[in-house]
């Protein structure tokens, strides 16, 4: 009975090793999960952070969107409407002077006539 219970000792002591190895290699595979837990979270901190300065860089175009839309354009469009008025006004400008030219041209003429008669 010695013998048999020896064996059963012998039997119990080589499960226990067994076990106590797989538990040393579930704990180190536990050990190197959890370190690959803590990068993860440490990278998603850094994500999280990354998408709250996108998100105030978004807003921040946002309003210089506004802001070219409800100041600057206003401001552009009525600066091209007055360049077209003043083109216009030029080109009026223009036709008075043509006309006031060929008169000019006229009265030479005619004064040139005058003093031939004159002479």
């Amino acid at each position: 009975m010695e013998n048999k219970m020896f064996e059963l000792m012998t039997q119990i002591y080589g499960e226990v090793t067994k076990l106590s190895r797989k538990v040393s290699s579930v704990d180190e595979k536990v050990s190197t999960l959890d370190g690959k837990v803590s990068s993860i979270e440490s990278e998603l901190s850094t994500v999280k952070t990354e998408v709250a300065s996108l998100k105030s860089e978004v807003t921040t175009v946002g309003k210089s969107q506004m802001r070219i839309e409800n100041v600057i354009v206003p401001k552009v469009e009525a600066a091209l409407d007055g360049y077209g008025q003043v083109y216009e006004k030029l080109l009026e400008h223009d036709k008075r002077f043509d006309r006031l030219e060929e008169k000019i041209g006229k009265h030479d003429t005619a004064i040139g006539v005058l003093k031939e008669k004159a002479c």
